[in-house]
């Protein structure tokens, strides 16, 4: 063999070593962005709704520090009575529907929590 014949073949090598690395970059680009997309939560794409039940004392309310609204189960606790309250339910059963909501789903947002508010006890 000669040496421009090697130098061609690990040419070739390489593009195609390149070749396999753009290929597989575009190909989890493509799968991650709408799987990432797919995970936001609810809160993200509704956070027009949130905002709208800001200072309703019928809703829970969540801090928003950026475009996901969060909250820690104790800000929820100290909000109970007044949710019951303005919805003219025991805040026993409130708090009954939000430990069990959170026990099933420790990573449940503020919008998903009303609305199970709403599910139960509408128009109140």
């Amino acid at each position: 063999m000669t040496d421009s014949y090697r130098d061609g073949q690990l040419r070739s090598a390489w593009r195609l070593v390149v070749l396999v690395i753009l290929a597989s970059s575009v190909t989890y680009l493509l799968r991650e962005i709408p799987a990432r997309q797919a995970m936001a939560p609810p809160g993200a794409v509704e956070s027009a709704e949130i905002r709208l039940a800001d200072g309703d004392p019928r809703y829970f309310q969540a801090h928003t520090g950026g475009a996901l609204p969060t909250f820690h189960p104790e800000e929820i606790a100290g909000q109970i009575k007044r949710v019951a309250a303005a919805r003219g339910v025991p805040a026993a059963s409130v708090r009954q529907m939000v430990n069990a909501l959170i026990v099933n789903n420790p990573d449940i947002d503020i919008s998903t929590l009303n609305q199970a508010l709403d599910s139960r006890w509408p128009n109140r």
